[in-house]
């Protein structure tokens, strides 16, 4: 679906060169969600642009669906649908009917069939009642609907969501994460961008960190929470065993450290939960829970040891 290859995006200004994007390659496949992370000014939303063939490449080979979006625009826009920078991919003074069937022409629907696709796309995301109402007079989070809408006119095979869950409340938040679970179930390709985490951890299959224009992690969620190795085991013990407890599991080989009346030990794999309640058998354990790491406490832990060194 998605296939980059050596992108190299560089602006000149006067006397200094900046390399936005250095020489980055992935994929995204069919029913796939790859969530496109990294600080602010990091490439992102530059890579995306060259996606869409509104950035120019200075060099690299970008393909969506097969075709070149610089060489073959209108091919690429046919299978494409996009959200950028939040809201900002609709017509502020039309409604969300006129907004989704204009777009859905520009982009090859026939007009009898992009005028009866607008009004049942809007059905769809519960915007019925607002029709007649210009974009702009909407809530943030009806117009970030009316923007999916408009990435979804034409069906295309591949969405491109930069930030869509970008200001919305939790009602309109859980409504957009559902109805993006529900297109992955269809077969569509997603590369998103956001700053919120916990949404990308509820939607990602796979991470991309993106720092300085250079792609510095690509793994699945799964294999990127194995290696951070920080998962956390919380244990009630009374404070006269605290020491005790501590001294045993360290001199085994795991990280363990006093939390008030707690003690919190770090392991990797479930199976060493074995061995660490083994080791302390002659122990009485008041209590216990397991934590694992969030997508965010990732990102904070790799921002720290990787990025802006």
């Amino acid at each position: 679906m998605i296939r980059v290859k050596e992108l190299w995006r560089v602006y000149h200004y006067k006397k200094k060169t900046v390399n936005a994007v250095q020489g980055i390659s992935f994929k995204v496949n069919k029913g796939e969600i790859v969530a496109f992370l990294g600080p602010n000014g990091a490439g992102k939303t530059t890579t995306i642009k060259c996606l869409c063939g509104i950035i120019i490449p200075t060099k690299g080979e970008v393909r969506v669906c097969g075709q070149d979006p610089v060489k073959k625009p209108h091919k690429v826009a046919a299978h494409v649908g996009a959200i950028l920078e939040g809201n900002r991919n609709i017509n502020w003074k039309a409604d969300p009917v006129e907004n989704i069937r204009y777009f859905a022409t520009r982009r090859g629907v026939p007009w009898k069939v992009a005028k009866k696709m607008a009004v049942e796309i809007v059905e769809m995301l519960g915007l019925s009642e607002k029709i007649g109402v210009p974009s702009e007079k909407l809530s943030r989070g009806m117009q970030q609907k009316v923007a999916l809408g408009v990435a979804l006119a034409h069906q295309p095979e591949v969405l491109l969501l930069d930030e869509p869950t970008l200001g919305l409340d939790y009602d309109a938040s859980r409504f957009m994460i559902d109805y993006i679970l529900k297109l992955k179930e269809q077969g569509k390709a997603i590369l998103l961008t956001t700053h919120q985490l916990n949404i990308a951890e509820k939607l990602a299959d796979r991470v991309m960190i993106i720092d300085r224009g250079k792609i510095v992690v690509d793994k699945t969620l799964e294999d990127l929470k194995k290696e951070a190795s920080k998962n956390i085991l919380t244990l009630s013990i009374d404070n006269e065993n605290l020491d005790k407890a501590k001294e045993k599991l360290q001199d085994n080989g795991f990280k363990a450290e006093k939390s008030g009346g707690a003690l919190d030990v770090q392991y990797a794999e479930p199976e060493q939960l074995y061995k660490i309640m083994e080791l302390l058998k002659p122990i009485p354990i008041n209590g216990l829970k397991t934590c694992s790491p969030t997508l965010e406490d990732i990102f904070a832990s790799f921002k720290e040891g990787n990025m802006n060194e």
